[in-house]
């Protein structure tokens, strides 16, 4: 199991063209604390513009990810702790 982070965020009239535009900013503040020597890295995102939701996984420690979500402009309501589990072989 790797631990990982979510990032829970309610974005009203949220879109697939400003989700692309987060995700830019995500990935430029990743590449910004990873040079001032974080381990943090964007693990991909979840859109459910129904609901209007947004999940951001990331992994590295929650002050990183809290940080980065910061510095992307993401509108986090929490981040918090999960656990990645992958398939068993089959």
């Amino acid at each position: 199991m790797t631990r990982i982070y979510l990032a829970e965020c309610y974005w009203p009239d949220v879109s697939e063209a400003l989700l692309a535009e987060a995700a830019e900013r995500v990935e430029r503040a990743a590449a910004r604390l990873r040079d001032d020597g974080a381990d943090v890295g964007h693990l991909g995102t979840v859109l459910m513009a129904a609901d209007e939701i947004v999940f951001c996984l990331f992994r590295g420690r929650e002050q990183d990810v809290r940080e980065l979500s910061l510095a992307a402009g993401l509108p986090f309501e929490r981040v918090v702790g999960a656990e990645w589990l992958e398939p068993a072989a089959q």
